[in-house]
């Protein structure tokens, strides 16, 4: 076998390798998120959300997580905290709540609906203070 033809042989074996690598990187790359999904994607120091429907790629390399949305029926709320200050978010129903990049999702709660001579007490559980609606 001639120097030329061992060249050849190696040359062919790079390129079949290199086509493998990128076709993997590439595969695991490629995101396809539905109506309801969603995509969070980690950076060295921050978080960023993409909501469905897309598709896209993600840099390789990148940290994802997928989750779902949060179907609220019009006699729902959610009770939403904020990662990053702690602070506390009401959000009411009748959509598909997606969450921000820094949200998470403390609990979904029925509404209390009142009528026209209904009333209710609310009472402050740190400070005690009460309130009529």
């Amino acid at each position: 076998m001639t120097n030329q033809g061992l060249f050849a042989k190696g040359a062919c074996g790079c390129c079949v390798l290199l086509g493998i690598i990128t076709a993997i990187l590439l595969g695991t790359s490629y995101r396809v998120l539905g109506p309801e999904d969603q995509l969070v994607i980690f950076s060295a120091f921050d978080k960023e959300t993409v909501n469905g429907p897309a598709t896209f790629f993600v840099a390789p390399g990148r940290k994802t997580e997928q989750r779902k949305a949060v179907r609220l029926g019009p006699r729902e709320y959610a009770v939403v905290k904020h990662a990053k200050s702690g602070k506390m978010r009401h959000e009411a129903g009748g959509k598909l709540l997606f969450l921000g990049p820094w949200d998470e999702l403390e609990s979904v709660k029925a509404k209390i609906v009142l009528q026209k001579l209904d009333y209710i007490r609310l009472v402050d559980e740190l400070t005690g203070e009460e309130r009529v609606v």
